[in-house]
């Protein structure tokens, strides 16, 4: 598996994504620096580790919900992705 940040080209739509076919998870650049304007170093680095907890829930469920892939992103990295949706979305 491998784990990058791209442009995902959604305007802030889809911050990070998994890609069966290439076995990626990618996290759109933007959102990474935008949180990392808005919050500072350490929210951006808990912002990928959540991003790359729900990412991998999808990988190992495919048929899992957003709302299950966000419990355990939550659960995992103690905070709720909201968070960070807020900070990268206007």
């Amino acid at each position: 598996m491998r784990i990058e940040f791209a442009d995902l080209g959604l305007a802030g739509v889809v911050i990070a994504e998994y890609d069966p076919v290439d076995d990626a998870v990618r996290i759109d650049r933007r959102a990474y620096e935008c949180v990392r304007f808005r919050l500072g170093a350490d929210e951006a680095s808990r912002f990928a580790r959540y991003a790359l907890a729900h990412e991998f829930f999808h990988r190992a469920h495919p048929a899992a919900t957003e709302a299950q892939a966000h419990a355990h992103a939550r659960a995992i990295g103690g905070i709720d992705g909201a968070t960070f949706e807020r900070a990268v979305r206007p």
